[in-house]
């Protein structure tokens, strides 16, 4: 049923308050369940944000594990409930969500609102040490931020930390056409595939990054000058022959991380 009519029988209606464009191509769902679920072995499935269904569905069908969904509009609630009733469902808001079991081999896959897709891409983060592999659907602004190269607009702090943590792989652009109802930007699903930990603190790293892209037209000794010591940057960008005059925008990621390795004591 299209979801046009699966919302009027519920009487509701797209919320835009809650980011929900709901995915109507069989195609586009297939791509992305089968993405996920890839020579993979999980102990746990992750769905955010699974609205009518229509991702659960070749979940359920294709999983080895049943999917736990995290939604948080209380009138799909209860239709998800009636559609999959043997499925976890977390109701509420899943940035406000803690788990209390220990977690361990996670595939998460979700269609993120642009309003939070920054918030949970660094709330899964946190999580990333339990996490094999995500699939998810950005506003393609935000997609194109994640993966952005050095000097080109798009390119800032979330993507220096997105690259630094993650293979990224895009699945491609997805159409307004693909959704309903449909949003006024393309979207874009991409693939996480985690890379081994740093040999750094994660907290310290993302503080040095926020701080080097907190002024972006400023040279980068000016932004970390004050916190790590004027000298002491200036002694890593000579160790790493950097120019003294670098911006933040025109470093890499893999840069970053050395950079960071040299400013930031080891735990």
């Amino acid at each position: 049923m299209h979801p046009r009519s699966q919302l009027a029988s519920l009487g509701v209606h797209a919320k835009k308050r809650f980011g929900q464009n709901f995915l109507t191509s069989p195609h586009w769902a297939h791509t992305l369940v089968d993405t996920l679920l890839e020579e993979m072995d999980p102990v746990a499935v992750w769905e955010i944000g699974p609205g009518l269904g229509a991702l659960t569905d070749g979940l359920l069908k294709k999983s080895p594990v049943a999917p736990r969904l995290f939604e948080i509009d209380r009138n799909l609630c209860g239709f998800l409930r009636e559609r999959f009733p043997n499925v976890d469902l977390v109701e509420g808001d899943f940035l406000k969500w803690e788990p209390t079991e220990a977690l361990e081999r996670i595939l998460v896959l979700g269609n993120l609102p642009y309003n939070v897709s920054s918030p949970i891409f660094f709330k899964l983060l946190d999580w990333k040490g339990s996490i094999l592999r995500m699939v998810l659907t950005f506003q393609r602004e935000f997609a194109r931020r994640l993966v952005a190269k050095p000097t080109t607009p798009d390119y800032g702090g979330t993507s220096v930390v997105a690259q630094t943590f993650y293979e990224l792989h895009s699945l491609g652009v997805i159409p307004p056409g693909a959704f309903y109802p449909k949003p006024e930007v393309d979207s874009e699903a991409i693939c996480f595939e985690p890379r081994p930990d740093p040999q750094i603190d994660r907290d310290s790293f993302l503080r040095l990054v926020r701080e080097a892209f907190s002024h972006r037209r400023k040279m980068l000794l000016k932004n970390l000058g004050q916190q790590y010591g004027k000298d002491k940057v200036l002694a890593a960008f000579e160790a790493m022959q950097i120019s003294p005059k670098v911006r933040a925008e025109e470093l890499s990621p893999p840069q970053f991380l050395e950079l960071a390795e040299r400013l930031i004591p080891t735990p």
